[in-house]
């Protein structure tokens, strides 16, 4: 008689603990002697991520969970803008996007918030980046190809007012160290009616550095009539750490309203930005030197300084 196969001890631990971990998938166990700050920290990232696993499940049917569950990321901005002939202005900020594996990978709930750097782009670019209103949003995917994908978006800003916004890209790889990318955006909302936006990306990837050239036009039933923006960046990674960007930028519109509200700009500055003190916690520090032509091209220094936070963790891998 064939002897019954027995269970190494150590195998059944494995199973459990591996059922304990896609019953709990978003517990995390701060040790005691952590800081306040850290123990805070873990708190809102469990938090937003049991929000986005309960989400998620909805689109589940009672199914298996999938290996890869619901992601989700926030960030949180605090940024301060100091001009030399404008003033000052404080705007904290709020960027999320969670991704939904139970939807076959087609949606994504989106959160965003103006920015008012120059170059700096939000992680994945959850939303349009030309909005200047906070926002949420449902993203679909309609069509995701070898080089080009198209989204779908339905939401409404924070101060009021639906909108729903189609996206194509279209990306190009030219050499190993060399790519591109077309994007279009048409957007029909309650208050600005309609506007499309079209945006030209390409990189080249030294050794030592990164250099981007980007196109930017809008042009809608309330701009002043084609709005648009280029510019020519080179980024360096100075440290494990840290990062700092030179750019030389210019903007405009083909049709300003009156003498006072110019909207034609030179720029050329530096985009400077650190992990410190705690994984999760960025530094940013943007100085500018800029000449406006509402104020006669006369040379006026800007600067641009924030703290981010980010909250969330991907659970596939068990870091933050």
């Amino acid at each position: 008689m064939a002897a019954v196969p027995v269970t190494p001890p150590s195998q059944a631990v494995d199973h459990w603990q591996q059922a304990l971990e896609q019953k709990r998938p978003c517990e995390t166990e701060a040790k005691e002697n952590y800081p306040w700050y850290d123990k805070a920290h873990l708190l809102l990232s469990e938090s937003v991520c049991q929000r986005a696993l309960w989400f998620d499940n909805f689109f589940s049917a009672g199914e298996k969970l999938s290996e890869k569950q619901a992601t989700s990321l926030i960030w949180l901005n605090f940024q301060y803008r100091w001009n030399e002939r404008d003033g000052e202005i404080f705007k904290p900020r709020l960027r999320a996007i969670v991704d939904l594996p139970n939807t076959q990978k087609r949606f994504k709930l989106i959160i965003e918030g103006g920015d008012q750097s120059t170059i700096s782009q939000n992680p994945g670019e959850p939303a349009s980046s030309d909005s200047e209103h906070s926002s949420a949003a449902i993203r679909y995917k309609m069509f995701d190809m070898d080089n080009w994908d198209f989204d779908l978006d339905l939401g409404a800003h924070f101060s009021g007012g639906p909108f729903t916004r189609g996206r194509a890209r279209y990306y190009h790889t030219f050499n190993d160290r060399t790519v591109g990318s077309f994007r279009q955006d048409l957007v029909v909302e309650l208050k600005e009616l309609w506007y499309e936006s079209s945006k030209l990306t390409l990189e080249h990837f030294s050794q030592d550095a990164v250099y981007r050239f980007v196109s930017k036009g809008k042009y809608g039933q309330k701009t002043d009539g084609l709005e648009w923006q280029l510019l020519l960046s080179r980024t360096d990674q100075i440290s494990k750490r840290a990062a700092v960007t030179t750019f030389i930028a210019v903007e405009g519109a083909t049709e300003d309203p009156d003498a006072a509200r110019q909207s034609e700009i030179s720029r050329l500055g530096m985009h400077y930005r650190r992990s410190m003190w705690r994984p999760w916690f960025f530094f940013e520090l943007e100085p500018q030197f800029t000449l406006p032509r509402k104020h006669n091209y006369q040379d006026t220094w800007q600067i641009t300084a924030s703290f981010e936070i980010q909250m969330g963790k991907s659970r596939k891998r068990g870091y933050y």
